[in-house]
């Protein structure tokens, strides 16, 4: 594991962190942003996986069958106890836009200003991906703003989720909330040390497959 970091840190500082600031900004697109977080989450032990590798589907009313892609997906094979069959299950699911396209105070990402987009498809993930997280019913996101992070944490149940499937939609009084963080820069130093120990706890878990309720 320490090889592993040290390595995984060495090739960020020396190649591609270098590789990504010697673009021009306005050159830089999404997939550079997500290239770039996908090194960075590698330091800590973590294993991004595209997230076209699998789409997720939902059928609703048992009429529409609705798909849904993560930019990012972490995944883990826990031990077969309690999994009939043993099971892929996901850590932590990660969407990635360039840059804030709402307002921000000092130059901070406001979660409320994001764009409709942005935030449907954070939701969106949330969802389709909450049966299958290990930390069932809740599950972890990460909102990833050019370099700027913003983790999140939804619980639903399985009876919202039977709802939502069945009635394409929850009641008023049945409302799912989401917890989130402030961003947090990992190219800033003061942000990345409030981050370290949550990212290498993720990447551990993704690792070993176990998770101690």
């Amino acid at each position: 594991c320490i090889y592993q970091y040290y390595n995984s840190a060495l090739e960020f500082l020396q190649f591609s962190l270098p590789m990504f600031l010697s673009k021009k900004y306005d050159d830089i697109r999404k997939e550079d942003f997500q290239w770039l977080f996908t090194k960075f989450s590698e330091i800590f032990l973590l294993k991004p996986q595209p997230g076209d590798l699998c789409k997720r589907k939902m059928k609703i009313k048992r009429e529409y069958e609705i798909e849904c892609e993560a930019d990012i997906r972490f995944t883990c094979h826990p031990s077969p106890v309690g999994y009939s069959p043993p099971t892929c299950c996901v850590v932590m699911v990660t969407e990635i836009a360039k840059e804030n396209t709402g307002s921000s105070r000092n130059g901070e990402i406001d979660i409320h200003a994001l764009s409709d987009k942005v935030l449907t498809q954070m939701v969106a993930d949330l969802l389709f991906e909450s049966e299958f997280s290990i930390f069932y019913p809740g599950v972890i996101g990460m909102l990833c703003i050019g370099t700027k992070l913003i983790f999140l944490y939804c619980e639903i149940p399985g009876t919202k989720l039977l709802a939502i499937k069945k009635n394409g939609k929850l009641e008023e009084t049945e409302k799912a909330n989401i917890q989130f963080t402030r961003a947090f820069d990992y190219l800033v130093a003061d942000d990345r040390n409030e981050i370290l120990d949550y990212l290498f706890w993720l990447g551990y878990i993704q690792s070993s497959g176990y998770f101690n309720q």
